[in-house]
């Protein structure tokens, strides 16, 4: 938004005192209002604490409103400040501010005030226009008009813009506001779930909650904007990655299954970049409230316990990968077919910890019933039975079963091959598997030193170097 001053760029200088000789110069170049005497902007910006923030406010709403006198601004702001209710997080002269230029957005541009309501779930900066333009189902009932309309939309966020609530990048399709103007529509949904429960609005609203639909909503339209976590698609979540961090710290687990998705998948991006602790942290809230919903012995709770049972073998924490482990497995065989396909997913999984704790005589009965369940299940071909047999595979080549490994890997190899084509990242893995496996068998039939055994390191390592 253009301004004749630039308000300063960090969080605490924002709301730290101007001068009074700063606040009246911002006051009469921002606003552009010649006919506003030096004393009534003094006035403005004294009742405002001088912060640069609610001053920004009071210009645009001086400047988008030429027939509103200065005397009639001041008196406004007086009597807002004087009903204003305790505890407010965005401060008295802000939040103040806040009320007349959202009320003014919105006589411009009806549910100018819900836009900028919603924006409060998400991070400040570079908020996706995408957020807002999901099925209108999923929003409040002030949101649905916008959202099933672009240009009302566009009319709300221009009207929002105008008066200094936001900036909006049209290169971008993003848009941005300040962490106090957040916190000031935060206050504002607070108060109106109290009026709606005819609570007094002067309690304390410091954990005062908002209401239901709006928890929801920020996380229903998150999820179907954003795009997913996989490889096509990994930089398009990452933009979006600040935006699920906030809904998640802004959302109570009460909003239910839905958040725990959210959860995971936020998860599943931290996995992918190496950050386990913070994957451990969403894992354990999304199990949590799975847990709650749903009950101890529901399939959606095994595969959450199967989530974070994972993420704690990556840690090395085996022990506590093990009994998660073994949880979901006594659940999926408690409530699901003996023979089903995720009973197999359990043993595999609690096979591998074993496997990587060395504990292979455990381990091998899992493998094989985990492979012959899947065989059973799925058929001889599907990509999940090769992650069985590679699995078995690597256990009997780390036990110097060479005999019984290779024909292992090579099955592997075909269906994968024959599944994914002979340039995916999976059938590298395999390709190397066999390599190193050819390795080792020519090592001990020839001695490392057989010109065989050292064409056969060649291969490897010119394989690991293409693979990698």
């Amino acid at each position: 938004m253009a301004r004749a001053w630039a308000l300063p760029a960090n969080d605490h200088a924002i709301m730290t005192q101007w001068t009074r000789e700063e606040a009246v110069r911002y006051l009469r170049e921002a606003s552009g209002r010649s006919d506003v005497s030096d004393a009534s902007l003094m006035a403005i910006a004294e009742k405002l604490g001088r912060l640069p923030l609610a001053l920004s406010q009071a210009a645009a709403s001086l400047i988008n409103n030429s027939g509103i006198t200065a005397e009639h601004y001041l008196a406004d702001i007086t009597q807002r400040m004087k009903e204003m209710p305790e505890g407010v997080l965005s401060g008295d002269p802000v939040f103040a501010t806040f009320q007349l230029a959202t009320n003014q957005a919105e006589a411009k541009a009806r549910g100018a005030k819900a836009v900028l309501a919603f924006a409060s779930f998400f991070a400040p900066e570079n908020i996706p226009v995408e957020l807002f333009t999901q099925s209108a189902s999923f929003y409040p009932t002030a949101l649905r008009p916008l959202a099933a309309k672009a240009t009302r939309l566009h009319q709300a966020i221009s009207a929002l813009e105008r008066l200094a609530l936001i900036d909006f990048d049209p290169a971008g399709r993003v848009f941005s506001l300040d962490p106090h103007v957040q916190a000031a529509a935060r206050d504002t949904l607070r108060i109106e779930a109290f009026a709606r429960r005819s609570f007094s609005i002067h309690r304390l609203l410091r954990g005062a909650p908002i209401e239901a639909e709006w928890n929801l909503a920020a996380v229903k339209a998150f999820t179907a904007a954003c795009p997913a976590n996989d490889i096509q698609h990994r930089e398009g979540f990452q933009r979006f990655l600040p935006h699920a961090l906030a809904v998640a710290n802004m959302v109570p687990d009460d909003v239910g299954l839905p958040l725990a998705q959210l959860l995971d998948q936020t998860a599943s991006y931290f996995q992918t970049q190496g950050a386990g602790t913070e994957a451990l942290r969403l894992l354990e809230r999304a199990l949590a409230i799975r847990g709650k919903v749903l009950g101890p012995n529901h399939p959606d709770v095994a595969q959450s316990l199967n989530k974070l049972a994972i993420m704690y073998s990556v840690q090395g924490a085996y022990d506590r990968a093990l009994l998660l482990h073994e949880r979901a497995l006594a659940t999926r065989e408690k409530v699901l077919d003996p023979n089903h396909p995720d009973v197999a997913q359990s043993l595999n999984n609690l096979a591998e910890v074993y496997n990587d704790q060395g504990a292979y005589k455990r381990a091998l009965p899992l493998f094989e019933r985990a492979l012959a369940i899947r065989e059973k299940a799925l058929g001889s071909n599907h990509l999940d039975v090769a992650q069985s047999l590679n699995s078995l595979a690597q256990l009997c080549s780390t036990r110097g079963a060479y005999d019984r490994a290779l024909p292992l890997y090579e099955r592997a190899l075909t269906i994968r091959e024959n599944a994914l084509g002979p340039n995916h990242p999976v059938v590298a893995q395999s390709l190397n598997n066999l390599a190193a496996l050819q390795l080792a068998i020519f090592e001990r039939a020839l001695g490392p030193s057989h010109p065989d055994t050292k064409q056969a390191r060649e291969n490897l390592t010119a394989l690991q170097s293409k693979v990698g």
